[in-house]
């Protein structure tokens, strides 16, 4: 949601895990699954989430107003120089609606190729499972992409499974302890601007390797992020992302309409 939200200058909202239930939808990795939509305006985002968004489970704490403005200085150093400078304005804006920016590095020091690398196990491992019995007995023609895909997912050992899990709940830890008292952190909704047409394979996975830098933790930490269509580039547009703890996708959609108004 938030990178074709970026690329095509509107709103995309991925909401916490669960909030929006997957009843019906084919699933792929159920711990990364979310349902999220897309909007031109801001008005129109909140009466969706108002529409689609179960209520909050019991004992979530949900913030009533939005708390400080923290800004993933880490997020913002992978992506492109043109990129921080067309989304300064923007910040700048939120800086005015929220308070002074506080810089902080989202991954506490780490690199943040290990989240990259930690999701991937997730959805290879379960995509595998989603799609192994049917792979198996309808033996169907997949992409290049898709079978190397599988095939690494059927690789992966319940060992490896194990230590991720610790470091995933390391990253829950992490966000929760910067997102709390309805503070949002900031971060790129791309690493970069939409690939020309017409650039292949090696211009896709380009963006999919950087991307898991900074929209990995949000999936994986089950996160509210909204893409916000507030900077171009050239005339191009890309968005700024905006994550608040679990359970606060309100949160998030209220700030959008405050920044249109």
């Amino acid at each position: 949601m938030r990178v074709p939200a970026s690329f095509c200058g509107i709103y995309g909202m991925r909401p916490s895990h669960g909030r929006i239930p997957l009843d019906g939808v084919m699933p792929f990795a159920p711990s990364l699954d979310a349902v999220g939509w897309f909007a031109r305006d801001a008005h129109l985002m909140q009466r969706v989430g108002a529409v689609l968004l179960d209520p909050p489970a019991a004992g979530v704490p949900v913030a009533p107003a939005p708390g400080r403005l923290r800004v993933a200085t880490d997020a913002f150093a992978v992506v492109d120089p043109a990129l921080r400078d067309a989304l300064r304005p923007a910040l700048d804006r939120l800086a005015g609606l929220l308070g002074p920016a506080e810089p902080v590095a989202m991954a506490d020091g780490a690199d943040l190729q290990e989240w990259t690398d930690l999701i991937a196990v997730y959805r290879e491992s379960e995509g595998w499972r989603s799609h192994r019995d049917w792979i198996s007995r309808s033996q169907p023609k997949l992409s290049e992409n898709g079978a190397r895909r599988m095939a690494m997912g059927a690789e992966i050992s319940e060992a490896a499974i194990a230590a991720a899990d610790a470091k995933r709940a390391a990253v829950r830890t992490r966000m929760a302890a910067l997102l709390a008292d309805g503070a949002v952190l900031a971060v790129p909704a791309a690493p970069c601007l939409p690939p020309l047409r017409g650039g292949g394979p090696a211009a896709h996975w380009q963006v999919v390797g950087r991307n898991g830098h900074i929209n990995a933790v949000s999936p994986l930490a089950e996160l509210p992020q909204l893409s916000l269509p507030l900077a171009q580039v050239d005339g191009v547009p890309i968005g700024l992302g905006l994550m608040a703890g679990f359970g606060n996708d309100a949160l998030l959609l209220d700030i959008a309409v405050a920044l249109g108004r």
